[in-house]
């Protein structure tokens, strides 16, 4: 973290609370820059490192006025002109957040953070070809920059780079062993090219280091490593969604998320009610995309996720009236109301077994209401996994047979209105087979 100069503040005092910062102790930070801008109201150093702070608090918006007020003060703080780039991205301003970083670069062409943060701006935007340039910039200026290699990587993976991706994967991990995104990418490439041998290797080597991390066993199982789980741990689920919150709705532009418009265009062509539904649920709602679209045909619409940064990031869509945080079938055993339609964009793929969870949606939900949701599908040749009728594939989600599917809907008292076969977005440039299923509670 650079500053812009001296002010009334004395600098010990801000390396100080710097040192909170850089440590991770982020409300410690934030206490220390408040005290310190009581002292200084304007020291724009201050300003830039509070913003900064509470970006990575969550509050982006608070950050995205302190910085500025930084920038009002000394228009050529460079670092701070980054950071609002960095706010700008999160709250989806792409176009707003590149023309922060292009300013940067015009004044310092080798500025090795910019670089990388306008080549997440360009992959963000599907420009992939000039991204992946942007990271090489940053790489030249800064070898040792780990997370320019780390961007660098996942672009080429995008890109259908395999082995580029994962020899800059690979240098991020060398230079800065904690960062658990540039691992998944490892073991992703790794499980994708068939190589489960190094990438046990991998997560084992991960799991030394960090061994009660849930993602890190609930790869091992999905390499095969340990027994397959019924479902993804709760903590799993929390911690990887938590992680990728800030990033969630650029990364799937870029992937043509498709799930929730196939959700919508199905309740149209599903629902006989008159007029909106009375209790929609959008179950695993994350940052609300599908919950956006199916805002109009909901009287009261119920948002429920594990993950408490994507619940943050709906709340301030607005579409919902009421957002949960709770695991899915407990809360479903625990419904009083009864909802009318219960819809799941990209949920179930997070549960192998769904017995326990389309017997619990089915005790929420009111007689005749619609149950609509996607899995990917497994549609490959036989193999051992069969008898249990889904698998957990190397990158970590559950696949299902169809006649699985529809099997465990009969059996728990749903009655299969449509299976829609559709690519719910593309990984590497390659569809992502699914289905797309509607379902209505038995009315007996």
């Amino acid at each position: 973290m650079k500053g812009s100069g001296p002010g009334i503040v004395g600098k010990a005092d801000i390396r100080q609370a710097i040192h909170l910062h850089r440590e991770g102790s982020l409300e410690q930070a934030r206490a220390a820059y408040r005290r310190l801008l009581k002292q200084d109201p304007g020291n724009p150093d201050v300003l830039h490192f509070l913003g900064v702070v509470n970006h990575q608090l969550g509050h982006s918006k608070k950050a995205l006025e302190q910085i500025r007020q930084a920038l009002e003060r000394v228009p050529d703080y460079l670092d701070a002109h980054n950071n609002l780039g960095n706010v700008l991205k999160s709250l989806g301003r792409l176009e707003e957040a590149e023309a922060e970083y292009r300013g940067v670069l015009a004044r310092a062409p080798r500025h090795a953070d910019a670089w990388t943060n306008l080549g997440r701006v360009l992959r963000a935007r599907g420009a992939l070809e000039e991204a992946i340039e942007c990271f090489e910039r940053a790489i030249a200026a800064r070898p040792d920059h780990a997370i320019a290699l780390l961007h660098h990587g996942e672009a080429l993976w995008d890109d259908g780079q395999y082995e580029r991706a994962l020899d800059q994967s690979r240098r991020a991990i060398g230079i800065d062993p904690d960062l658990p995104h540039a691992y998944r990418r490892i073991v992703t490439i790794l499980g994708t090219l068939g190589r489960m041998d190094e990438a046990r290797e991998v997560l084992e080597n991960w799991e030394r280091s960090e061994t009660d991390n849930p993602v890190v066993r609930h790869m091992l199982a999905a390499i095969g490593r340990d027994e397959t789980p019924d479902r993804a741990a709760d903590a799993y689920v929390s911690r990887l969604f938590d992680e990728f919150a800030s990033t969630f709705d650029t990364v799937l532009a870029r992937l043509e998320y498709r799930a929730p418009r196939l959700i919508a265009e199905a309740f149209d062509r599903h629902w006989t009610g008159d007029g909106p539904a009375a209790r929609l649920c959008d179950a695993g709602c994350g940052t609300g995309q599908c919950g956006e679209l199916l805002r109009d045909r909901a009287g009261v619409l119920v948002g429920i996720d594990l993950s408490r940064g994507m619940l943050d990031l709906a709340a301030e869509r607005g579409c919902f009236d009421h957002l949960v945080c709770a695991e899915l079938e407990t809360h479903f055993r625990q419904e009083r109301d009864g909802f009318s339609v219960i819809v799941s964009a990209d949920t179930f793929c997070y549960f192998g077994d769904l017995s326990g969870l389309l017997s619990a949606a089915a005790s929420a939900m009111r007689p005749g209401g619609l149950l609509l949701f996607t899995v990917e599908h497994w549609d490959g040749p036989p193999n051992a996994d069969d008898e249990r009728g889904f698998r957990l594939d190397h990158h970590g989600r559950y696949s299902h047979r169809e006649s699985y599917v529809r099997d465990q809907l009969a059996a728990h008292g749903w009655e299969v209105l449509e299976v829609r076969p559709d690519v719910l977005r593309k990984e590497a440039r390659e569809p992502v087979a699914g289905l797309v299923i509607t379902a209505r509670r038995s009315i007996d």
